[in-house]
């Protein structure tokens, strides 16, 4: 999403802020909570104003039950992948350690239905994956998933090289390991 926020989009970045500082500032009203929910289930802006409602929701409102509800949904179902990227991001920011968070992620990572049009783009199955390495790597379904659904199988050329960068650097460190307890 960085460049969604690019602060050089200037109508972009106000939105995007005025969002987080209403967030910010009514945190404790209702209102507040509704109206992030509204604007995050939007398809409105280029997806300034949705990605900060996002964000705020999973950083304000964790303990409304709603809330890992909807940014469960919007990982799974939302059109837009830099909408999924940035609720896949909120959950793992936010609510890791929440029963059934990893099979949610571990899910997502072989479902999301992104298809690169440009080298730039975010790919959400990697922001998954890297989130998987780096809040579950000691679970071993994290790199069954990592090698595949997504080294060997992933559409995303791209996804595909760092899938196999990645596997190769888990390969390595358990060499490591081995001949430093041998």
């Amino acid at each position: 999403m960085q460049e969604e926020i690019n602060p050089g989009n200037e109508s972009g970045f106000a939105r995007w802020s005025a969002v987080k500082a209403v967030a910010e500032n009514y945190r404790n009203s209702l209102e507040t909570l509704d109206w992030l929910k509204a604007i995050a289930k939007q398809e409105i802006d280029g997806g300034f104003s949705r990605h900060a409602a996002i964000l705020s929701l999973a950083e304000h409102y964790q303990s409304d039950p709603e809330v890992l509800s909807l940014l469960k949904s919007l990982a799974q179902q939302a059109k837009e992948s830099f909408v999924r990227k940035t609720a896949v991001e909120a959950i793992v920011e936010y609510f890791t350690q929440t029963l059934g968070v990893f099979e949610l992620l571990c899910e997502a990572a072989v479902q999301d239905p992104f298809q690169r049009e440009n080298s730039k783009q975010f790919n959400p199955r990697q922001t998954i994956l890297e989130s998987l390495l780096a809040r579950y790597s000691t679970h071993p379904k994290t790199f069954k998933v990592l090698h595949n659904h997504r080294a060997i199988n992933d559409p995303d050329e791209q996804l595909r090289e760092w899938a196999q960068e990645q596997l190769e650097i888990h390969d390595a460190k358990i060499k490591m390991e081995v001949r430093s307890n041998n």
